[in-house]
């Protein structure tokens, strides 16, 4: 006599449900339960996995996968909910057992779901799926508000990323000063404009960059790093923003500037480098103008949208930087002007930088004194000194101190230390930026362009543009105001009004340095 085959598919969601639930018992369960039915168990699944997401239940559709094309008509399981915790799942199931005339054994309480079953069994499985769904959905959202808590104290909740570690004391994360530093090199690297995520992992790989453990950092964890504000101070948890009260390893800005690297246009690899890619338009239709090479030593631009415009169909590279050369003679200062606009400017900034100074160090100061309540009152609550209550106004009302500060310590933050030595550079580069520019080879033409705009508009001997920086003010171009306004430029009248100065922010010359 022939017995009809079964399969038996045990499975937990964790390691941490091996006490009294483990597969083991499962599977004895499961192989005495097929012996009193006379069935021929001929495969056993054993599985740890979620019941949740689809990408996890891999073990789970090849079972069913398994059943439909094997023919066999048993399947056998210690409950409910080992088959299914979601509804999904148990529509699905109810579809099969139809299609192919499956029986569901659940050895715990010997009951069976087929197509043949009451309209009372089936509910009773939808009711033991329903509180299998509640019971997980409980459970999760336990786990996320205390996730919430742990974020508002300003402390981290998981795992601690690549450059920190779990301190098991104080539950929080701390530095690894060997990962740190790791960390700082990947950014300050990646930051330099050169690398996409692809090459940076080439470059730490020659330059013997390793994990704590003597491994290559891989690019997936290297985008992870990148992309992940932890550590500037900060994590995103369901698109609130909590500040966390580790060590920081980078500054904000520096991840501010890493992660909108990321939003730049990806262009495709060139077997040739060209110094002025993605720095002139087309003046007709504003289309790029892309390098070519030809005879492998001349270098011609022509729109990349393939267009003749009025009879232009390319420019040789050196009729390029003639015409160019025009942007160039806009923005030079004259050296018989140099001494001139130097001092006056010195003049107008020192009066400007100097309250500056002041208000930023007051600024900081104050700053200072509001977190450090801030993290009193936190201590105070912990240590059950004030209520739950009191904690609460208070915090709110030194957080909106604190941010009320910080947009004051922001507005003075412009002050530059610097600003008399990048000044004196800035306007020495206007005075020999023509010599710079016709000595200097294509690179360096473009790098120097570069500074004065991101995008200029050739049109036959035409050019146009938008000044950037430090030179959107103008300097000799007669169709802009003059900065010295009304002011006198003979070096005997240096009595003017504050007002009539046109370039008095000093912070943008930073800019360029």
């Amino acid at each position: 006599m022939n017995r009809e085959k079964c399969i038996l598919f045990c499975r937990i969601s964790s390691i941490g449900q091996q006490e009294g639930f483990s597969l083991e018992a499962q599977e004895r369960i499961g192989n005495e339960y097929a012996l009193r039915k006379n069935f021929h168990l001929i495969k056993t699944w054993k599985v740890t996995e979620s019941a949740w997401t689809d990408a996890v239940r891999k073990q789970f559709n090849e079972m069913l996968e398994f059943v439909c094309k094997s023919g066999i008509k048993h399947i056998l399981l210690y409950n409910a909910d080992r088959l299914s915790r979601n509804v999904q799942d148990f529509a699905n199931i109810e579809q099969l057992i139809k299609k192919y005339d499956l029986n569901i054994h659940f050895t715990s309480s010997n009951r069976i779901i087929n197509k043949k079953s009451s309209p009372f069994e089936k509910f009773a499985w939808l009711m033991e799926t329903g509180m299998s769904v509640t019971y997980s959905d409980n459970i999760s959202e336990r786990v996320k508000l205390s996730f919430v808590e742990k974020l508002k104290k300003g402390q981290f909740y998981s795992k601690a990323p690549i450059g920190y570690k779990n301190n098991q004391i104080t539950h929080q994360i701390e530095l690894d000063s060997q990962m740190a530093d790791v960390v700082k090199t990947v950014f300050s690297t990646f930051l330099t404009g050169k690398y996409s995520v692809r090459t940076l992992y080439t470059e730490l790989k020659n330059i013997g960059i390793r994990s704590a453990r003597g491994k290559i950092i891989s690019a997936k964890n290297l985008y992870n790093i990148l992309n992940n504000p932890i550590y500037c101070g900060y994590i995103i948890y369901n698109d609130v923003r909590y500040n966390l009260s580790h060590t920081k390893i980078i500054s904000e800005e520096a991840f501010n500037s890493a992660n909108s690297l990321f939003k730049r246009r990806h262009y495709r690899r060139l077997k040739h480098t060209f110094s002025y890619s993605h720095l002139i338009r087309c003046g007709t239709c504003k289309g790029l103008l892309v390098g070519s090479k030809a005879k492998k030593k001349y270098i011609y631009y022509a729109c990349s949208k393939h267009i003749k415009h009025d009879g232009v169909r390319y420019y040789n590279e050196k009729e390029l930087e003639k015409i160019l050369l025009k942007v160039i003679e806009e923005n030079e200062i004259k050296l018989k002007d140099y001494e001139v606009i130097l001092q006056t400017y010195f003049d107008i900034a020192k009066a400007e930088e100097n309250p500056k100074l002041g208000k930023k160090e007051e600024s900081e100061k104050r700053l200072k004194i509001l977190e450090d309540k801030l993290q009193k009152l936190l201590d105070a609550y912990l240590e059950r000194i004030i209520d739950k209550n009191m904690y609460v106004t208070k915090k709110a009302q030194l957080e909106t101190e604190i941010a009320s500060f910080r947009g004051n310590s922001r507005d003075a933050s412009n002050y530059n230390p610097n600003w008399e030595q990048d000044s004196k550079e800035f306007f020495e580069l206007c005075v020999s930026m023509k010599t710079t520019y016709l000595n200097g080879n294509s690179q360096k033409k473009a790098e120097l362009l570069r500074k004065i705009s991101s995008n200029f508009y050739v049109n036959g001997e035409d050019v146009d543009y938008q000044r950037e920086g430090a030179f959107q003010f103008g300097i000799n171009d007669p169709s802009c105001v003059n900065w010295l306004g009304s002011r006198d430029s003979n070096p005997d009248s240096m009595i003017q009004s504050h007002e009539s100065c046109r370039w008095t922010t000093p912070q943008w010359i930073s800019e360029l340095s």
